[in-house]
């Protein structure tokens, strides 16, 4: 049950009201998404997305790496030099919006990467997960960009994965990164070179570059270099050490001296040996951010000072994920975050983000923003999913989504795979076409109001799709509220009394006034234009009850919780 502990007010679209609400609560995923490939048109494989803000051809927007499946079975599994996941190919992208994308172009490619770093990459198809550091502001065009792409230095060795990087700049006519055998870079072609400063040998994938400068977008200084330090053969985990040059980092000879510790995970999850220094589960695919950066604002607090996203794999289902709540019931990588206030951590866990999929074994991440239909920043999870159960025999076909993601009391709350944020062609998805997105709890029952076919019924546990509505209020007795769940309105039905989401316009009956309940100061009830207040019902069900309650029967009160503002 959450607890009451702040004022909050509506926003500015609400006029004449002010409510109060509860402590974030977790939102669970719905089923697998199989309907908006965003970023991803026709059925071009993508995965391991990898978001930054950039400026091509002078329009200032997003681009966006990734890997790409080659839709082929595994590679030797069982033996040394196993790759379950082959691709040889890194993919770019761009968008103005963070909502309609270009088509992708290969931006680099096994062969060369391998000429170009003096056949130091071996042809094993192990690009993995891609990154970039972009240098320069969003109104420079182009800027200088580097890409970073891990690659096995012995097709026989799976632990042999360290990382390359090359860098573009000028005239994006030419593919960034790609350089033609007949094209010579501006600055010269400087090649691929493989980053340095680890000891030989060591298990190096899945790059992140982060900037703790205050001038990040131009600032190179404070660069590290976060990358995954082994695989789930090895419970591997993460590191991170400080960059001296684009493709170098501080030189460190003992492995756990770069090792990122993350404290407070489940200890069921763990894979490491008993009594280990650093016992954690098996995570990798890391993001990091000081999300102050970001335009995005919430007024319920961002996490950080330092927020970490990243792929971990529980060992059993977590209790968040389990089909009791709505959720996958998937002990495969679920997407989840950590926070600290120094960049090298450590760092505290916090919780998941995305629950693990039903289909696909992996997951990976990345937070961008686009702009809601009032204007303002959207918070958004970018991230991957897959078709297959992730047998051996099966070939990997993954594809790149997006979801919008919440905070509430300076907490991210579990977002879920549903239509995404957007159509192919840039239409905005529910979550971004509305405003003043909210979930309501009963004071009552304390579970929070889901929209179901029959009628609205205050049963759910957790705040999912069917637990999202948008409302607006230009009167105190004009609120009108529109259920995610088929995007209808809610109303007061005209026969039985039903609070029921299924009117596609607005008439009288779906119009409210939201009161607040006499003496306290952050509870309220809702009246139809009948004079009918709402009331839970015995069973969870919510109908249009006594035009004059009583002012301390709790089943006519309710707490709302703002997802955006």
């Amino acid at each position: 049950m959450t607890r009451l502990y702040r004022r909050r007010a509506l926003g500015a679209a609400l006029i004449g009201a002010v409510m109060f609400g509860t402590l974030a609560v977790a939102m669970p995923a719905s089923a697998d998404n199989t309907q908006n490939y965003f970023a991803s048109p026709g059925t071009v494989n993508s995965s391991d997305p990898y978001v930054f803000r950039c400026n091509q051809y002078g329009v200032a927007g997003w681009c966006m790496v990734s890997s790409q499946d080659l839709g082929i079975a595994p590679l030797n599994p069982g033996l040394p030099g196993e790759n379950y996941y082959p691709m040889d190919k890194t993919l770019m992208r761009f968008s103005k919006d963070g909502l309609k994308w270009s088509a992708p172009s290969v931006v680099s490619d096994e062969k060369y990467m391998r000429v170009k770093s003096g056949n130091k990459v071996a042809l094993a198809k192990h690009m993995w997960a891609p990154a970039v550091r972009r240098v320069g502001l969003d109104t420079d065009n182009y800027g200088q960009q580097y890409l970073y792409v891990p690659g096995l230095t012995n097709a026989n060795n799976k632990y042999s994965s360290r990382i390359f990087a090359t860098t573009w700049q000028g005239n994006p006519t030419y593919n960034p990164f790609y350089n033609p055998p007949n094209f010579t870079q501006p600055n010269g072609d400087p090649g691929v070179k493989e980053v340095t400063g680890a000891p030989a040998g060591l298990y190096m994938s899945d790059p992140d570059v982060f900037s703790d400068a205050t001038n990040w977008q131009t600032d190179t200084s404070k660069d590290y270099l976060l990358w995954a330090d082994g695989d789930a053969g090895n419970c591997g985990g993460l590191s991170m050490r400080r960059m001296t040059s684009w493709h170098t980092i501080q030189s460190f000879t003992d492995p756990a001296t770069a090792q990122v510790k993350v404290t407070g995970f489940p200890t069921a999850w763990n894979c490491t040996p008993a009594g280990s220094a650093n016992p954690h589960p098996y995570f990798e695919g890391a993001s990091l951010y000081n999300l102050s950066n970001f335009r995005w604002t919430s007024t319920e607090g961002k996490p950080g000072k330092y927020t970490m996203v990243f792929a971990v794999k529980p060992k059993t289902v977590p209790a968040e994920c389990r089909s009791a709540v709505g959720e996958t019931n998937s002990s495969f990588e679920a997407i989840a975050y950590a926070t600290s206030n120094t960049v090298t951590g450590p760092y505290a866990y916090q919780g998941i983000i995305m629950c693990g999929s039903t289909t696909e074994w992996t997951n990976q991440a990345s937070l961008m923003e686009v702009k809601g239909a009032n204007g303002e920043w959207r918070l958004v999870l970018v991230y991957h999913d897959g078709k297959n159960p992730g047998s051996n025999g099966n070939a990997r076909n993954r594809q790149v989504h997006a979801e919008c993601l919440y905070t509430v009391d300076g907490k991210f709350i579990k977002t879920m795979r549903s239509e995404g944020i957007a159509k192919l062609d840039g239409t905005k998805e529910w979550c971004l076409k509305n405003e003043h997105i909210r979930a309501l709890r009963s004071v009552s029952t304390g579970k929070f109001v889901s929209s179901k076919s029959d009628g609205l019924a205050a049963t759910a546990s957790y705040i999912g799709p069917w637990e999202q509505f948008a409302m607006t209020q230009s009167t105190s007795n004009d609120l009108r509220i529109n259920s995610r769940n088929g995007s209808k309105w809610v109303s007061s039905d005209r026969n039985n009394g039903k609070i029921i989401a299924d009117r596609t316009s607005v008439g009288d009956w779906e119009k409210f006034t939201p009161v607040k309940v006499a003496g306290s100061s952050d509870i309220y009830r809702f009246k139809d234009s009948q004079g009918k207040y709402w009331q839970v019902q015995s069973g969870g069900a919510i109908k249009a009850g006594s035009t004059n309650p009583s002012a301390n029967d709790q089943s006519y009160w309710f707490v709302i919780e703002y997802l955006t503002y």
